[in-house]
Formats: structure tokens, C-alpha cells, sequence
């Protein structure tokens, strides 16, 4: 059977070696140098030990594997530098042990096998299915060579959340996942605990729809933590759910969901860069890590196609001068400020836009806030998730500030400004009152029954396929409390337009959405016809 699996992967094998060279001059010591590094593709177009952020100044003193935080990366590296040293037995050697160390490590089998190929044949053959191996070996490799520099921050990065000590930082283009841990004191730098390969979707970065294979953008918050127990074999070790779509993706109307970041099947120790649906994966041990971390469900995910290294000095002024733009624009919030998590990104578009991570005001409480805020060309800031800043200030003032979506009109209004009241508010803020409680006690029947017949399911799904993607997510869960907070219902032409604040926790899962509700008579009853998040 081993046997077997070897030569299967052959065909797949990632060293593409120039052997003719390297058999002619010899497997001995020193016989493959340095400059034959030019002869393996994966490695070819890395820096050059002497520019590369390495602390290295020679070609001989090349060590990746005393720059990787990853104990597999080490070894496979040592496997390399055996290679460039011209050493066959001992790349052998350690190939062979990381292998049985890994069994389950593809590209470990990879080199291995070509290896074993060169020693026999002086030659291993090519192919496309070489690609996302040579690619991933390349990634790996890129990584050890250039690490981020030390008394760096991400770019995204300001300020960790007041409620975790941990961030989650993705860099697209580099294949990485670094886990970094808030500093010790202020005038210190970000630790990075460790780095990680991971794979993302299929079709690279910048997910716009449900379908097109591509991780999302921006800075996402931990909705959920799931076990192994809990899940298939392909998920791996465990999973952390994402709040794809963010506000500023529903803001971009961009559709989808189940975005995760996962580990591998059993079968596989890593898999090739880009190789899932827009789920972020990584190795299982780095994944059963995550899980240990106390509140690593409280921390920010930053996922960025290219992450972008500060020093200290600009992050604190970076930081300081968004804090006081939003000190400015609401100064309920300043006493706040000092200790708000924050992070900055520029969207796909090239707007700009912050995660405000506030502790609540009641000192008591652990929780915290998060506010979703558009930082506007002209200076100015508007809140795309205004409830989130309610408890700071009066209504008015997070009302006069939120983002209002496409096709959104203003409320008619008394003549104190005050919303108009209809007789009808009651009824309709029972029903879906009621909704809210059948969708609670997991009632799936009742729940899809306060829908009109001609309810416009959203993201294009047929009628048929919304209820069947409804009652597997409701009876998928052991416990589900959803409350509704009703802040304005009119009433015209027959239609009810109501807006809410959405309360929903569902097995350690939380969230807070705002909802857009339009409701008709059906048969003497009000029956929602569209249902969205602003």
C-alpha cells in the first residue's frame, strides 16, 4: 500500500530538478552548490540569502529552518538544505524521517519520491499537477526567508479589543495566518506566537458573490467555535465561523456565507494554496491550537491580500489620529477611546473603513461593542452598525450619523419630528414578535409560515431551495434564542416597513444585525415579503 501511494504521487512531485547536472558532478559533499539553486524551480526566484531578512550574509549559511516557527516547516527545510549543500544521502535521510514523523504530509511524500527518483533515474518527470505543490513549497519558503520585522505591526492592526489579548492576521498573496498577541507594554510591538500556511479559495482573494470561490477581504469577527466532534472529517480538527457577510460587505451587497477558517482532513497535513471554496485552512495542529486560545472567539480576523508591516512610531500615530476623528465626530465616546480595539483596511474599492471594539460602559460587564464605521474622503465618519454606539450616547446622535442602504426612504414624521404612529403598529410587531419566538423553539413550520406567498427569498434561491437551507440551519442547532428589538414600523400603502435590531445566539454563536422587514395582509394576517440586512 505505501508502496503503491508513493508511485501515485510521483506524477505530482515538486523538486523539478536539473539531475543531468547534478549527475555529472557527482552526489557528493559539495557537489551541488549553491548556483544549482537557479536549477530548482521552487526556490529559483526566491531573494538571495544576502538581501533576504535573514541575518544572513553568505550563500552557505542559506537556513531557512532556523527562521520558521513551524516545527514541520523546520524539517522539511533542513531537507532543502541538504539539497543546496549537495548532500543526497542526508536529504534522503531526513526526508525519509519527516515522512514517518507526517505521514499524512503530501509534500513531504513529494520530495521524498523525487529524491528517490534523482538516486535511480538521474531524472523525474514534469506535470501540471506539479503546480500548486511547487507553489506551496515556494509560499513556505518565502515566509522563512521574509518574516516580519521585528518591532513591526500590521498595517491593519492599531489597537487589540479590549475583551482578547489575540488578533488573527491573513496574508493572501503569502499563504500565512499569523496569530499575534497584544503587547506586553505600550511602547512595545505586537508578539507573533506563530505563523501558519494556509490554503484559501480556489479563485484567490476578494469574495463579491455566493459561488465564486474566493476568500473575502476586510476584518471579520468570530461568530462561533465548533469541535471536530461536531463536524465531518474535512473540516479537521475544528472550525471558526466568520461574519461573512460583514457590514461592509452587505454595505457592497455582496452575497455568500459559511465562511470559516478550518482544518484539514485526516488524510492530508496541508492542502496546495489555493484549493477551497473561500474557507481559510490550515494544518489541524495549528487549528487545535487556535481552539485552547481563551478568547480567541472575542478576537478581530483580519484577512488582507497583502499585509503591510509598520513600525511602532506610525502605528501610534495612525492610531491617534483615527481615535481622534472619532472622538470629534462623537465625543460620548472619547472617555472610551483609550482602550478601544481598532482596526483600519481599505476595502476592494479603495474606501476606507474601521472596527471599533469598545468595552460596554457598565465596567461590570466583559462584553464589548464592535461599531463598523466608514471613514469618508472629506473627514467625515458614518456608522454603518449605529446600535452598536447607542448605549453611549442619545438615540438621535447615532441615528443622525448611520448609513442608510440603497432604496431605504426616511421616516414620515410628526410635526416634532417624531415618527408617525398607526394603529396597525401593534399587529405587526406581533408577528414578528411571534416569528422571532417560533424561530426560537426551533419550530420550523410555524417560523416559515410568517412568510407571504410571494416572499422574495434573497441571493437569487428559488423559494424551495430558502426553506430547505432554513430548516437545516434551525434544526442544525440545540438551542436558538433570537430577540427582536423593534425601532420603527410605517405603515403605507398597505406595506409595513419595519426596522429592528436582531439578537441571535444559537450553540456559542452571537450576533447582532440590523433587519429591514416588509410585511403584508395575507388572510387578515401581516406575512413578511422581503426580509434583509441593511
Amino acid at each position: 500500500m505505501r508502496k503503491h501511494w508513493l508511485l501515485a504521487l510521483i506524477g505530482a512531485t515538486l523538486l523539478l530538478l536539473s539531475t543531468s547536472w547534478w549527475v555529472a558532478n557527482g552526489s557528493g559533499t559539495g557537489a551541488l552548490a549553491w548556483p544549482l539553486r537557479g536549477n530548482i524551480p521552487a526556490v529559483a526566484n526566491l531573494p538571495d540569502p544576502d538581501t533576504a531578512t535573514t541575518g544572513q550574509s553568505k550563500p552557505h549559511e542559506w537556513r531557512p529552518s532556523e527562521t520558521s516557527r513551524d516545527p514541520t516547516e523546520r524539517q522539511l527545510f533542513t531537507v532543502l538544505e541538504a539539497i543546496t549543500e549537495g548532500q543526497l544521502d542526508a536529504a534522503i535521510d531526513r526526508a525519509r524521517a519527516l515522512v514517518e514523523q507526517r505521514p499524512n504530509f503530501q509534500l513531504a511524500h513529494l520530495v521524498l519520491a523525487d529524491l528517490y527518483a534523482i538516486r535511480a533515474h538521474g531524472q523525474i518527470p514534469t506535470s501540471a499537477e506539479r503546480d500548486g505543490l511547487d507553489r506551496e513549497l515556494r509560499q513556505r519558503l518565502q515566509a522563512a526567508l521574509t518574516p516580519p520585522p521585528p518591532q513591526h505591526w500590521p498595517e491593519a492592526l492599531l489597537a487589540f479589543d479590549p475583551v482578547s489579548p489575540w488578533a488573527i492576521v491573513v496574508d493572501t498573496d503569502r499563504s500565512r495566518l499569523y496569530l499575534m498577541q497584544r503587547p506586553t507594554a505600550p511602547d512595545a510591538a505586537p508578539t507573533v506566537v506563530y505563523d501558519s500556511f494556509i490554503s484559501i479559495g480556489k479563485a484567490g482573494a476578494g469574495k463579491r458573490r455566493e459561488g465564486d470561490n474566493k476568500t473575502p477581504l476586510g476584518v471579520y469577527d468570530i461568530t462561533g467555535l465548533k469541535r471536530d466532534a461536531e463536524l465531518p472529517d474535512f473540516y479537521g480538527a475544528g472550525a471558526l465561523t466568520l461574519n461573512y457577510p460583514n457590514p461592509v460587505d452587505r454595505w457592497h451587497q455582496r452575497s455568500g456565507y459559511g465562511i470559516w477558517l478550518h482544518g484539514t482532513p485526516s488524510s492530508q497535513y496541508a492542502r496546495t494554496p489555493e484549493s477551497s471554496e473561500g474557507c481559510v485552512v490550515l494544518p489541524n495542529d495549528h487549528m487545535q491550537h487556535l481552539l485552547t486560545l481563551t478568547d480567541i472567539e472575542r478576537a478581530p480576523v483580519i484577512i488582507a491580500q497583502s499585509i503591510r508591516w509598520i513600525p511602532h512610531t506610525e502605528q501610534m500615530a495612525r492610531r491617534q489620529a483615527v481615535l481622534d476623528q472619532l472622538g470629534r465626530q462623537w465625543p460620548a465616546l472619547r472617555a472610551s477611546l483609550p482602550d478601544a480595539g481598532l482596526q483600519v483596511w481599505r476595502d476592494q474599492d479603495g474606501s476606507q473603513f474601521a472596527r471599533v471594539s469598545l468595552r460596554a460602559p457598565d465596567a461590570t460587564s466583559a462584553a464589548a461593542q464592535v461599531a463598523v464605521i466608514r471613514l469618508d474622503e472629506g473627514g467625515g465618519l458614518t456608522a454603518l452598525t449605529p446600535e452598536a454606539l447607542a448605549p453611549w450616547m442619545p438615540k438621535q446622535d447615532t441615528t443622525a450619523s448611520a448609513a442608510i442602504a440603497p432604496g431605504t426612504e426616511a421616516s414620515p414624521t410628526g410635526a416634532r419630528g417624531a415618527p408617525v404612529k398607526d394603529e396597525r403598529n401593534e399587529a405587526v410587531a406581533t408577528a414578528l414578535n411571534q416569528w422571532a419566538q417560533a424561530w426560537s423553539r426551533r419550530d420550523v413550520d410555524a417560523y416559515l409560515s410568517h412568510y407571504a406567498k410571494d416572499f422574495r427569498p434573497p441571493s437569487g434561491l428559488s423559494r424551495q431551495q430558502w426553506e430547505a437551507q432554513r430548516r437545516q440551519a434551525i434544526l442544525g442547532r440545540q438551542r436558538i434564542r433570537v430577540q427582536l428589538h423593534i425601532q420603527e414600523i410605517r405603515i403605507r400603502d398597505g406595506v409595513a416597513i419595519v426596522k429592528a435590531i436582531q439578537r441571535y445566539e444559537g450553540d456559542g454563536k452571537r450576533l447582532t444585525t440590523p433587519k429591514r422587514f416588509s410585511l403584508h395582509l395575507e388572510r387578515g394576517t401581516w406575512r413578511i415579503v422581503e426580509e434583509r440586512t441593511p
